[in-house]
Parts: C-alpha cells; structure tokens; sequence
C-alpha cells in the first residue's frame, strides 16, 4: 500500500540524510509545548500557546480499525485525530533502505541556516544519540525514518523572515509548511504502532483505503486553532511574528535563537472562521534540524 504521510507544524525532522554519527537516525520530533519557561512560568502559555501533538486522517478516503480512540478536529469534522504524548511512532513494513531526499526538501526551514549557532548544541532531552529515544517529558513524538522518499510541499503564501536577536535577517524565503514522507508496504493497509516511551506499551492502528489510491495520514503539532487549516490546506487569516517558533529552540542548548516574521499581512478576513479554523496564527515549521 502508498501511503503519504504528511509532517507539519512544530515538528523537526533530524539528520534525514544520516550524515551526522552524533545524531540519532533519520528521524522526526515533535515538542510538547506546555512546559513551563525557566524564569516565568507563565511566559510560554502568553507568547508562545501550547499546541496539540497529533495523528490524524481525512475519514471520507481513510478508515481506521479504532476509530473511537479519534476525535472530529473542530471546523474540519471530516479529519479525526488522535493527541500523541510520549509515543514512538512505528510503522510496520517499511523496506530496509536508505531514506531518499528530493530536491524540493530544500525548501523546509534549515535551522544550519537560520541559526548557525546551534549547529550540533543539540539537548540531548530533545535530540538523543544515536539509538536512543528523546525523553517523553519533553518530546511528545518521535518517529524514525525507514525506506521511502522525503519531499517537500505548500510553500508559505508570502515571504518569511527570521531575524536574531539583532534584528539581522539569517534566513528569508517562502518556506515549505509540509515535509511528506512517501512510503509503500507491501501490506493492503498501513499499520501504525504507538509506544509509549516510559512505558513501552504499544498501540496499534491499521489504516485503510476507501476512496483514492493513496493513504494520506497528517503528523502535526499545531495549536487547536490552527489544526483545521492546516489539515485542509487553507491560507492563514493572520499573519504576525510567530513567538511560538521558540518552542523549537528547545532542541538548541544555544540561545538567542531567532523568530520568523512575514514579511507582508495577510489580507483582510470575510469573518469565516470555520473555513479557516479560527485565529490562525502562521506559519510554524516545520525545520531540518
């Protein structure tokens, strides 16, 4: 079975061309957003709100075998999701291959370009060795490549800047909102573990095709008014400095990391905010770390 699964929001994708022995395997991340900031435990819920880690599927060309354990994401009933916490993501019968990177992935946010002096201050809660899982305090998903291709889609609608603490531009382009893993088991459906990684108790999900002929399954960690757009590939209603990008500066032991801004507004909303999902606050990942 072709399945695309679709990687968006506060996510980082890791050491995808497996270049960095340091690092763990080709991979992927997600935050949890809710800790509390160091001097101010009330700073990161003010600037930067907490999002949901999630799995989800459009119900009209996907079914699941658990579908009671999936929940209708407001303003786009079609798609259900399920909030991740502490999980491994498995996905069972993947080749034993090399992950294949295509040109287009290079439009997915670098952080080796938008901020040099992370390179390889890596917080080990955050970014483990090779072989190891991130701690489950502190990522709430974690899922490792197998075979299949890596590309990139849904270029930000304008350009975005991110600037340092300086206000310096280090990076500035029309950035990918979507790294998509495209994979093919040799099974009639893609089945999906879950484990938790204090517990190592796992999960399983077996997804299905009903209508097309690819499996498309959304892996995101995005605020509750974000999801629905995001799901359904709308346009932002707002566009303003996205603090919540610091949520990714976690995985950095440097600091001063920087925040991307838009570089024009968005246009001005007709007041539909169930076709966008609601005060949707832009772009925010995801980065190749």
């Amino acid at each position: 079975m072709k399945a695309n699964i679709v990687i968006t929001g506060l996510c980082a994708l890791l050491n995808v061309k497996d270049e960095n022995a340091r690092m763990p395997e080709p991979s992927m991340i997600m935050p949890v957003t809710n800790l509390p900031h160091a001097h101010d435990p009330d700073k990161d819920h003010r600037e930067h709100p907490p999002h949901i880690p999630f799995i989800a599927f459009d119900t009209s060309i996907v079914k699941v075998d658990k579908p009671d354990d999936f929940t209708p994401v407001r303003y786009a009933t079609k798609f259900a999701f399920l909030r991740l916490d502490g999980k491994e993501i498995l996905i069972k019968g993947l080749p034993l291959k090399a992950l294949k990177v295509d040109s287009t992935y290079n439009a997915i946010a670098d952080i080796h370009n938008y901020w040099p002096a992370a390179r390889s201050q890596w917080n080990s809660a955050y970014v483990p060795a090779r072989g190891h899982d991130p701690s489950p305090s502190a990522v709430a998903a974690f899922m490792r490549f197998g075979g299949g291709d890596l590309s990139s889609s849904q270029p930000t609608e304008v350009f975005w800047a991110f600037k340092d603490s300086s206000g310096t531009v280090t990076d500035c382009r029309k950035f990918s909102r979507e790294a998509i893993y495209h994979i093919e088991t040799p099974a009639e459906s893609i089945v999906i573990a879950l484990r938790d990684m204090s517990t190592s108790c796992t999960k399983q999900f077996e997804f299905e095709l009903i209508a097309g002929e690819r499996i498309e399954i959304w892996l995101g960690n995005n605020t509750a008014n974000d999801m629905a757009v995001t799901l359904k590939r709308g346009a932002y209603l707002k566009r303003r400095r996205s603090t919540h990008f610091a949520h990714l500066h976690k995985f950095s032991t440097a600091t001063d990391g920087p925040i991307p801004e838009p570089l024009e507004k968005a246009a001005a909303s007709n007041g539909d905010e169930g076709r966008s999902g609601g005060d949707s606050t832009g772009y925010c990942g995801p980065v190749n770390g």
